[in-house]
């Protein structure tokens, strides 16, 4: 959770548990994957202009460490 909590700028772990405390991890881990997917599709999708580069470098979406840990416990 805590980990979930700072991925989504929360203050507080008190916010994360009780916006989505009720969410099973696969549920959670769905999501997540659906997030990366998205984001995925977004990069490939740039323009020409934006895409031309030497050498492609990956952003990080800041959800990896949460994607992991719930790959991990499922």
């Amino acid at each position: 959770m805590d980990t979930l909590a700072k991925a989504l700028g929360h203050a507080s772990i008190r916010t994360t548990v009780d916006l989505y405390a009720h969410l099973a991890t696969e549920d959670v881990a769905a999501d997540v994957a659906r997030i990366i997917a998205a984001r995925e599709t977004r990069l490939r999708n740039q323009s020409d202009a934006q895409t031309r580069i030497s050498k492609p470098i990956e952003a990080t979406s800041g959800f990896e460490p949460l994607y992991e840990a719930l790959q991990a416990s499922a």
